[in-house]
């Protein structure tokens, strides 16, 4: 299903989120959302591999323990040795048997978290998540892995993300970056093998540890720091998007606690204005 437009999205929000749909909209969503989580972990596989000391996957996770470990669930039936790193700034971090667990203050923000993962992966690839994340069968970590060791110009590959229960995809191919970036190393729109090069992709990539350490989350951004990192990052790596491999996205929009704080994020977008001298800037998300 194509994504909603902007305009689409708000409707729907507007009726069946925060309006007078929301108590039969609610019940119907998260059936259908856990109806389609069991179907497709029902349909994994048999649990594959990767090299060993290859690629470490980090987590940054924040009151959503029962997404997260919904996350490590799939991710140990489809990859059972691969390394995880879950950063949690939660009011109570949860416990991720199995997992190294970086506890951090309350609501340091999305890019504390994620510097803090990042500065704890000692493999060569690092494969970013976020915590409503789902894999299912064509989570092809190594498919993703084989594609950047033949083509070393690309840093950075990103999978299709598929929102969950409507299967609805993630489109980056438009999107717009912060400021007047420098020219890229490669053009958005070239074709390196099988991959596509784009100016920004979803926060579903696997990417070369030390090629996002050279960009690194600007920590004064507890919010919106997507598109602040592929703003920083142009002209510096490439990052790039690869069809066949894909991730579901289990997001619950009537988690109005999460929301709450999701929702909170004038302290950065004011933080974005002053740094780009921005009247209004694109979407950050």
């Amino acid at each position: 299903m194509k994504p909603l437009s902007e305009r689409q999205a708000k409707i729907a929000r507007a009726l069946a989120v925060d309006g007078p749909l929301r108590l039969f909209a609610k019940p119907l969503f998260r059936a259908a959302l856990a109806g389609q989580v069991q179907w497709f972990a029902a349909r994994m596989g048999a649990p594959r591999t990767l090299p060993e000391g290859k690629v470490t996957a980090v987590i940054k996770t924040f009151e959503r323990p029962r997404r997260c470990k919904a996350l490590v669930a799939s991710i140990r039936r489809g990859w059972p040795d691969l390394p995880i790193i879950v950063v949690d700034d939660s009011r109570a971090p949860g416990d991720y048997p199995g997992c190294r667990v970086i506890r951090l203050p309350f609501n340091v923000g999305l890019s504390a978290g994620r510097n803090a993962g990042l500065a704890a992966v000692e493999t060569e690839y690092v494969l970013n998540l976020d915590d409503d994340f789902l894999f299912e069968r064509g989570t092809a970590v190594d498919g993703a892995l084989a594609l950047l060791e033949q083509h070393p110009q690309v840093d950075l590959l990103a999978g299709l993300v598929i929102d969950l229960p409507l299967l609805i995809r993630h489109d980056s191919s438009h999107a717009r970056l912060f400021g007047a970036p420098p020219a890229p190393i490669i053009a958005a729109g070239t074709m390196v093998g099988p991959v596509r090069v784009m100016d920004k992709v979803p926060n579903f990539f696997l990417a070369r540890t030390a090629a996002v350490k050279a960009i690194g989350w600007d920590p004064e951004l507890k919010l919106l720091e997507h598109a602040d990192f592929f703003s920083r990052a142009r002209g510096r790596i490439v990052s790039a998007q690869w069809d066949g491999w894909r991730i579901l996205h289990q997001r619950d929009p009537f988690d109005r606690h999460y929301r709450i704080f999701r929702d909170n994020a004038a302290e950065s977008l004011a933080h974005l204005k002053r740094k780009y001298g921005l009247g209004s800037p694109p979407s950050a998300a």
